[in-house]
């Protein structure tokens, strides 16, 4: 009977562990657009002086396919801000009330060949992303920090940790995540990280947060803190996305 009774107790505590866990994939739904903002600031320290910019993008984001667990992703850019302070340049753009500075109409040769235009990326079920098109890139030069998968790699419960690395732009991130716990806002996660350059040598780190929305565990909150020294240059990048519609 005591035999018994310890199986039924360990059968119980089992259950309960594997009941905690979550088996983490995107699930969009087709054709449905939903929306994300990214703001980001960069400050850029040495080289012919200092450089603070802070970017807003609007963007319309559709799944048009999954095919072979692989999402098409369209990307419609609604609008652009800018801010620039480079010392003795100053200016500003934003897409949605044009200026004819000089400034404005350097972004402006950049960035309006973009707006409107529809640009695909891939998503895995895992939530890695790559581009598709240049231009889409070319919005991203960071895009390495939020490439690589943002999805734990097996069904897991909270406190799990696992490790990612990822190469873009000649620039290796290792990531190492921990999903902290369910709230009523989503599944809360935070991540630290290394960043190399094409040699294997550290240039940087970087951590930050995401919230997966509960329904299609696509991150719908990330922020995200990063150091960064290249070629003489010392870069900080604060960059907060946000989404809406899911």
């Amino acid at each position: 009977m005591r035999k018994l009774f310890l199986l039924f107790l360990l059968g119980t505590a089992v259950s309960t562990v594997s009941a905690q866990t979550t088996e983490f994939k995107i699930k969009l739904p087709l054709n449905k657009t939903f929306t994300q903002v990214a703001k980001a600031k960069i400050d850029v320290e040495g080289g012919t002086g200092g450089t603070i910019m802070d970017m807003n993008i609007k963007t319309e984001m559709t799944a048009s396919k999954l095919e072979n667990n692989i999402f098409t992703v369209d990307n419609v850019i609604k609008a652009v801000k800018i801010d620039l302070d480079a010392g003795m340049a100053q200016g500003s753009y934003d897409s949605e009330n044009p200026s004819d500075d000089e400034i404005g109409t350097i972004f402006a040769a950049q960035f309006e060949p973009l707006l409107g235009k529809k640009m695909a990326t891939k998503m895995t079920e895992a939530g890695a992303v790559s581009s598709e098109d240049e231009g889409t890139t070319a919005l991203s030069p960071f895009e390495n920090l939020t490439s690589g998968s943002v999805l734990p790699d097996k069904p897991a419960a909270p406190g799990y940790t696992w490790t990612t690395k990822e190469t873009a732009n000649e620039m290796t991130v290792i990531r190492n995540a921990k999903y902290l716990s369910k709230t009523a806002e989503g599944y809360n996660f935070e991540f630290t990280g290394d960043i190399q350059d094409a040699s294997n040598t550290k240039i940087g780190d970087y951590s930050g947060t995401y919230i997966l929305d509960t329904n299609t565990h696509y991150p719908k909150v990330m922020t995200i803190k990063m150091k960064l020294n290249q070629d003489g240059q010392r870069i900080n990048l604060d960059l907060n996305n946000i989404v809406q519609g899911l």
